[in-house]
């Protein structure tokens, strides 16, 4: 038997039906799915979203975490795959996941970080600054006026341009 090409360990058990395999399979790919889509997520926050008023480290305080939370997903989801996979070739029950825990109490703790970076922004806002008061236009003159010169005519194209 040492010249079998594949060895099979002793602990392997038996192989389970292909379906239950693939289903195992395919819930790993979902929530590699939303490991990325929590990183992606994170990383367009911090780098696209324009910044809070006020609150000048408001894009990493909900970026950030999003990032790492997305790596903890992924390699939590590979770990769940493996005991999945192993549990099915003994003939065991399948063990209790953690991902839908972990994944509600995550969110639910973004969705309160990020209503108190928005509200301590929208604090901060107010009340407007009197330079930022809208003007009234019921009444006649109130409306914004240009401190400079009227409009300037467009000029031709001078010689360099050409």
């Amino acid at each position: 038997m040492a010249d079998s090409p594949d060895p099979e360990p002793d602990d392997d058990g038996t192989e389970p039906d292909p379906r239950f395999t693939f289903a195992n399979e395919r819930t790993f790919l979902a929530w590699s799915r939303t490991a990325l889509a929590l990183v992606v997520a994170g990383l367009g926050i911090v780098q696209l979203l324009p910044p809070f008023p006020g609150v000048p480290v408001g894009r990493h305080l909900l970026g950030v975490p999003l990032i790492v939370f997305g790596a903890i997903v992924a390699v939590t989801a590979y770990i769940e795959w493996a005991r999945s996979q192993r549990a099915m070739r003994h003939g065991r029950p399948l063990p209790r996941s953690v991902m839908p825990l972990i994944m509600a109490v995550v969110v639910a703790t973004m969705a309160v970080v990020s209503a108190v970076v928005v509200l301590i922004s929208a604090l901060r806002l107010w009340p407007l600054p009197a330079t930022r008061a809208l003007p009234n236009p019921a009444w006649p003159g109130s409306e914004p006026r240009w401190p400079g010169p009227g409009p300037r005519s467009p000029s031709p194209p001078s010689a360099a341009w050409c």
